[in-house]
């Protein structure tokens, strides 16, 4: 048998080994202090397209009119990003939209625009109003010119031209529809009914190049 001597050497001898691994695992973990320095920082907040604001110049326009829409995409945080938009209308009987937001009045009603960008979109209601004409209009004839050189007016409505001491006259085109001429004239007032809806050019004949025209809605 061993003596107590002998089996306390080997007892040491057997728990040398598992001292030293304590020994170093204390030394890998007394640095751990230290990570937090150099952890990797969490990444930034990347803006994500959430909604897209709308301005119009006018909600309501007339046949023939045109609204200017402005479309704004933001982030979750609000704040304005650059994102690429389409436009759309609901009815392009009613207003039609170009590329870049443009809005045309085509017919009386109303259309729901739509601004879109992936699957974000608004819309905005625009109404379209049948244009009003005037029931009359004149027109003068300063030096060799018929002013205004264009007239619009309602169907059914009078155009009267005034002459001054200078001799004109008015010539139309032939156009189906367009009221009779107007002979040589000076210092008299001259108007001529227009029933027919149409474009009606005129000219003066014994001045060249002194033209007009009459829009009948």
């Amino acid at each position: 048998m061993r003596s107590s001597t002998e089996r306390g050497r080997l007892l040491g001898v057997r728990m040398l080994p598992l001292a030293a691994v304590a020994a170093a695992l204390g030394a890998c973990g007394g640095g751990g202090g230290g990570d937090a320095a150099t952890a990797p920082k969490p990444p930034a907040n990347t803006p994500t397209l959430t909604s897209i604001a709308l301005s119009i110049t006018a909600s309501s326009i007339s046949v023939g009119g045109t609204a200017q829409l402005t479309a704004t995409p933001r982030d979750q945080n609000g704040n304005a990003m650059t994102a690429a938009v389409t436009y759309a209308s609901s009815a392009t009987g009613v207003a039609t939209v170009s590329t870049g937001g443009l809005v045309s009045g085509v017919a009386a009603g109303t259309a729901l625009i739509t601004a879109a960008s992936g699957s974000v979109s608004n819309s905005v209601s625009v109404s379209v109003t049948a244009a009003t004409f005037p029931a009359s209009a004149i027109v003068t004839t300063p030096g060799n010119a018929f002013a205004p050189f264009q007239v619009d007016i309602a169907s059914g409505g009078t155009v009267q031209w005034q002459f001054g001491s200078v001799g004109h006259n008015v010539v139309f085109d032939g156009t189906a529809g367009a009221p009779a001429g107007i002979v040589i004239t000076s210092n008299a007032n001259v108007s001529r009914t227009f029933a027919v809806k149409g474009t009606f050019n005129y000219q003066c004949t014994v001045h060249a190049g002194m033209v007009g025209v009459v829009v009948v809605h």
